[in-house]
C-alpha cells in the first residue's frame, strides 16, 4: 500500500521549488553596481518623512552629478520648478521603472537591468518640455508629461542622456510642430515607355482596363478600376485575367486565382510593388508626437450646436493610469483617420464584423476577400475595419478607437483569445481596469503576460489608496535597492513593514517581503496583519478582500511556504494551517495536512471528513473546499485498485446526499455537491457507476428533479461516457438512459410549477450516439399538443431548447433531419406568434414570437422555405 502513496511525500519537492523560483524570479540582473545610500546604516529600520526627504535629496545630488559628468546642461529654472512641485520631485527622483517602453528584448537566457535612473527621468522630462513648451508640460498636461517620462526615460543612453531613435534630447532646438504624415506609398506608372513592364505592371493594367462603376445606382459617380477581390470570385473575370496574363508572357494557374493564399499573393504583390497599398505600417510615433497629438485633441472644443461627449478621459488623471496611453504605438496617420471620423460624424468604430474562428483565423482568405487598393497597410485600424477578422483584429480596432480619443487601453490576452483592457474611472469604483471583448469565465491575462488581478494590484489599487501614498511606497522601494549588500533580513523586513503601513496596496512591498521570510510562523503573522489592515480600509477602489489579498498576495504566500520546510513544532504547524491554509485544498495544504501522517491515516481522515461534512449543514464554500481536498489527495494515489476502492467508499457516503439546500424562504435552492464528481472520477467508470446513475435518474424523473440535481446527473453521464471507449457499448447504454427520459425531457419544480425546464441530461444522452428516431417522433407528438394548448413564453423557450439539441445532434444525418423538419413544418405554419394569458380580462396578453417555431423555420431546407 505504501507504494501507492509514495508521491504524497515527494510531490512537494520539485514542483514547489520551480513554482517559487518563477514567482520570485528577479526582474533583471543588475548590470552595474548600485550605489549604497550613506545613511543606510543598521540603525535605519523605519521609512518615514525625514528618511524620504534625505533619500530624495541624495538621489537628486547623484542625478545632477551624473548629468554634469556627461556634459548635460539642465536649466537652473527647470530644476527649481521640479524642486517646487512635490509630486514631480518625487516622481523624478524617487520612482524606479524596470519596464521602459520599446526596450529591445535581451538575448534568450539572459536578463538585463533596464531600470531607469533619476538622471534619465530628469533628462526625458526636459526633452519633452523643449519640444512642447513649459505651458503644456508644467500647467496644462503635467500628468501626461510625467507618464511619457515614466514610459520612455529608460530609453535614454546612460552616457549621453539622449535617444536619437525616439528624438529625445536635452539639447536646445526649435519647438516641435505636429505634422500628420502623408500616405507613404506612391503610385507607379504601370504603362511607362522607358522600361520593360513586369508581371505586376500587367496585373495592374488588367484591373485598370476593366473599370467598374463607383456607385451602380448613380452613373454620374464615375468609375474605378476592377478590384483584385472581384477577380477572385468571378469565373468570367478569372478566365479573362488568366488569358490576358498569358498573352503578355505570364502563365498563371487558374486554380490559384481564388480566395486563398495564392490568390492573395498575386494581387497583394502587385498592389504593394506598384504603390497601390503601403508595403508596411507607418512607423511608431515618437514620444513628442504622441504628446502633441493627444494635447491637440484634448484641447479641441466642438461648436455649441454639435453634441459630442468630449473629452472622453481626463488627461490630468494621475500619471500612473496614463501609462497605457503613453505607451501607445498607433501611428499618427491611423489616429487621424479615427479622429476625423469622430469630429465629422461622432462615429467611433470600436468593433468590426467578427468573422468567427473558422474564417477569421484564416488570414489569407480574410485578406483575399477584400484585396483592393488602400491607403493603409495590413494591421492598421482602417484595414481591420475594411477586412474584419477574428478576435485579434477586433482588439486592434478597439485599441485604435481608444488611442486617438485619449482613453488608456492595451491589448489583453486570454487562453486562445485576444481582448482589450481599458482604464475607467467613476466615483463608485475609483480607477479600474475593465476588460472588453472577452469570452465568458476567462482567466485574465493583460499586457506583458500579467494577469488582470495582478495588474489591478500594480496599477490601480495603490493609486486609489492615495497618489502621494503610492509615490511614498515606491520611493521606499527605490531606497531598498540602495541598502548595503550585508543588510540584515530583520532590517529589511522592518523597513518594508513601515512602508506597508503607508500603502498596504503597493504590491511590490509584499513581493519583496516574502522571499525574506524564513519562518512560516512570521508569514502567518504577516498574512493576518495584511488582511486586518485591508479589511479596515474604507477607500473607493481599494478591495477589503478578494482579488488583491486572496489572489495576488496569496500566490506569493503559497510560493514561499512551498519552499520552506514544514515546521516540526505542532503548534506552529497548526497556526499556519489555521491562519493561512484553512480555505486551501491544494498541494500546499496537503504538504501540511499530510505531514507525519501515514498514507492510511490520510485516507481515513478524508473519509471521516467527508462523512462529517454530509451529515452536517453544508454551504457551497465548504462543499467546494472538501471536493478540492479530496481531489488533491486522490491525485497522489498511484495504485489504481486502492484509488478505486477509496473512491467507492466516498460514493457510498454521498449516496442519497448528492445535493443539499442553501438559503431560506424564496432564496432557498438546491445545490449539487461537487464531491460527487470527484469521487466518481477516482472510483473509475465501472458498470456499477452506470447502474447507480440509472437508478438515480429513475428516481429523479419520477418526481425528484431540480436544476441542481439535473445538472449533476448530466455531468455524471458525461463523466461515465468518457470512460466508455467502445462506441456500440456507449450507444447501448445511451439507449437505456433514453428509455428512462423519453417523454420526460421537460420538468417543473414545486417552487415554479409554471416554468417548464429542459433537462440537460437529455442533451448528454443525445450525444451518446443513440437512434434519434424515437426522440424525433416524440417531439413531433409533443409539438402538436404544445401548439394546441395555451402557450407561455417559458414553455416556448423550453421547447426551443429541446429542439435545438435535437437538431445539433441530428445534423450528422441530413436526410433524416430534413424528414423530421418537414414533419414539423405544416404544424407550425400560421402559428409563429402567440399571446400569453393576461391577468386582466380587459387587456390582451403580451404577444411573443415563438422561438421554437422561429428556429424551425430557419432550419428548414431552402427549397422548402421557397415553396
Amino acid at each position: 500500500m505504501d507504494s501507492g502513496f509514495s508521491s504524497i511525500y515527494f510531490m512537494h519537492t520539485l514542483y514547489p521549488i520551480f513554482r517559487a523560483a518563477v514567482l520570485f524570479l528577479p526582474l533583471a540582473s543588475w548590470a552595474a553596481p548600485i550605489p549604497v545610500w550613506p545613511e543606510a546604516t543598521p540603525s535605519l529600520v523605519k521609512y518615514d518623512e525625514s528618511v524620504k526627504k534625505s533619500f530624495l535629496a541624495w538621489r537628486k545630488e547623484m542625478a545632477l552629478a551624473e548629468l554634469k559628468t556627461a556634459g548635460v546642461s539642465v536649466p537652473a529654472e527647470f530644476l527649481a520648478w521640479v524642486d517646487s512641485q512635490p509630486l514631480v520631485y518625487q516622481t523624478i527622483y524617487g520612482f524606479d521603472n524596470p519596464r521602459p517602453h520599446r526596450m529591445p528584448a535581451p538575448p534568450k537566457g539572459q536578463s538585463v537591468d533596464h531600470t531607469d535612473r533619476p538622471a534619465q527621468r530628469l533628462a526625458c522630462l526636459l526633452s519633452l518640455e523643449i519640444d512642447l513648451g513649459p505651458e503644456i508640460t508644467r500647467k496644462r498636461n503635467l500628468q501626461l508629461a510625467l507618464a511619457l517620462t515614466h514610459a520612455y526615460a529608460g530609453r535614454l543612453d546612460d552616457k549621453t542622456f539622449e535617444c536619437p531613435e525616439e528624438n529625445l534630447s536635452w539639447k536646445p532646438r526649435p519647438r516641435f510642430k505636429l505634422v500628420i504624415p502623408q500616405a507613404p506609398h506612391k503610385p507607379v506608372d504601370t504603362r511607362a515607355k522607358d522600361r520593360s513592364l513586369d508581371r505586376e505592371d500587367h496585373i495592374i493594367n488588367f484591373l485598370e482596363d476593366h473599370p467598374q462603376p463607383v456607385d451602380p445606382k448613380n452613373p454620374q459617380a464615375g468609375t474605378r478600376p476592377l478590384y483584385g477581390c472581384e477577380v477572385l470570385v468571378s469565373d468570367d473575370y478569372r478566365a479573362k485575367f488568366v488569358a490576358y496574363m498569358k498573352s503578355h508572357g505570364h502563365t498563371i494557374d487558374p486554380r490559384h486565382v481564388t480566395q486563398s493564399s495564392h490568390g492573395l499573393n498575386i494581387f497583394l504583390k502587385a498592389y504593394t510593388e506598384k504603390g497601390r497599398i503601403p508595403k508596411a505600417q507607418d512607423p511608431f510615433p515618437k514620444p513628442a508626437e504622441v504628446f502633441a497629438y493627444l494635447v491637440r485633441n484634448d484641447q479641441f472644443r466642438f461648436p455649441p450646436n454639435v453634441k459630442r461627449s468630449w473629452p472622453r478621459f481626463n488627461l490630468e488623471s494621475p500619471w500612473p493610469v496614463l501609462e497605457y496611453l503613453a505607451m501607445g504605438d498607433m501611428p499618427l496617420r491611423d489616429r487621424e483617420f479615427v479622429w476625423k471620423r469622430f469630429v465629422e460624424t461622432g462615429s467611433v468604430r470600436k468593433y468590426g464584423h467578427h468573422l468567427g474562428a473558422k474564417l477569421g483565423l484564416n488570414t489569407p482568405v480574410v485578406r483575399a476577400r477584400r484585396i483592393q487598393p488602400f491607403d493603409f497597410a495590413y494591421g492598421s485600424y482602417a484595414m481591420d475595419i475594411k477586412d474584419h477578422g477574428a478576435c485579434r483584429e477586433m482588439t486592434r480596432i478597439g485599441l485604435g478607437a481608444n488611442a486617438p480619443l485619449g482613453i488608456p487601453a492595451a491589448h489583453s490576452f486570454q487562453p486562445g483569445h485576444f481582448c482589450l483592457t481599458v482604464v475607467t474611472h467613476s466615483p463608485k469604483t475609483g480607477y479600474h481596469l475593465s476588460v472588453e471583448q472577452h469570452v465568458k469565465h476567462p482567466t485574465w491575462i493583460t499586457k506583458g503576460g500579467v494577469r488582470r488581478e495582478d495588474e489591478l494590484a500594480r496599477l490601480t489599487y495603490p493609486l486609489n489608496y492615495g497618489f502621494e501614498e503610492m509615490l511614498d511606497a515606491h520611493t521606499g522601494l527605490a531606497l531598498m535597492r540602495h541598502l548595503p549588500a550585508n543588510a540584515s533580513k530583520d532590517q529589511k523586513l522592518t523597513l518594508l513593514k513601515s512602508m506597508f503601513l503607508i500603502n498596504p496596496y503597493a504590491v511590490e512591498i509584499p513581493r519583496m517581503m516574502f522571499p525574506i521570510f524564513d519562518d512560516p510562523s512570521r508569514i502567518a503573522d504577516f498574512w493576518v496583519q495584511l488582511n486586518q489592515v485591508c479589511a479596515a480600509v474604507k477607500k473607493t477602489g481599494c478591495p477589503t478582500a478578494g482579488p488583491y489579498t486572496d489572489f495576488t498576495v496569496r500566490r506569493m504566500l503559497d510560493g514561499r511556504l512551498h519552499t520552506l520546510p514544514v515546521p516540526e513544532n505542532p503548534a506552529v504547524r497548526k497556526k499556519v494551517m489555521d491562519l493561512c491554509l484553512r480555505d486551501s485544498g491544494d498541494d500546499l495544504w496537503l504538504k501540511y495536512a499530510g505531514y507525519q501522517k501515514s498514507p492510511e491515516q490520510l485516507l481515513t481522515w478524508s473519509v471521516e471528513a467527508l462523512r462529517s461534512s454530509v451529515h452536517s449543514p453544508r454551504t457551497e464554500a465548504q462543499a467546494t473546499l472538501m471536493a478540492a481536498r479530496l481531489g488533491t489527495i486522490g491525485k497522489t494515489i498511484k495504485d489504481e485498485k486502492i484509488r478505486r476502492t477509496w473512491g467507492q467508499s466516498l460514493l457510498t457516503i454521498l449516496r442519497g446526499k448528492e445535493t443539499f439546500a442553501v438559503g431560506e424562504g424564496r432564496a432557498r435552492r438546491e445545490v449539487a455537491d461537487p464531491s460527487v464528481l470527484v469521487a466518481q472520477g477516482f472510483a473509475g467508470q465501472t458498470p456499477d457507476a452506470r447502474l447507480a446513475l440509472e437508478r438515480d435518474l429513475r428516481q429523479a424523473v419520477s418526481g425528484g428533479r431540480s436544476p441542481a440535481r439535473a445538472q449533476l446527473l448530466s455531468q455524471r453521464v458525461n463523466a461515465i461516457a468518457r470512460g466508455i471507449r467502445d462506441r456500440k457499448e456507449r450507444a447501448a447504454w445511451g439507449e437505456t438512459l433514453h428509455a428512462i427520459l423519453l417523454g420526460k425531457e421537460l420538468y417543473v419544480t414545486p417552487q415554479a410549477p409554471d416554468q417548464p425546464q429542459f433537462d440537460p441530461t437529455v442533451r448528454e444522452v443525445y450525444h451518446l450516439g443513440i437512434n434519434l428516431t424515437p426522440a424525433r417522433q416524440r417531439f413531433v407528438r409533443d409539438f402538436s399538443v404544445y401548439l394546441k394548448r395555451e402557450r407561455s413564453l417559458a414553455m416556448a423557450r423550453a421547447m426551443d431548447q429541446r429542439l435545438s439539441h435535437l437538431l445539433a445532434v441530428g445534423a450528422a444525418d441530413p436526410m433524416s433531419q430534413e424528414t423530421f423538419l418537414l414533419a414539423l413544418e405544416p404544424l407550425a405554419k400560421g402559428k409563429e406568434t402567440f399571446s400569453e394569458p393576461s391577468s386582466d380580462p380587459k387587456k390582451p396578453g403580451k404577444t411573443h414570437k415563438d422561438p421554437c417555431i422561429d428556429r424551425l423555420m430557419k432550419s428548414l431546407p431552402k427549397k422548402t422555405t421557397q415553396r
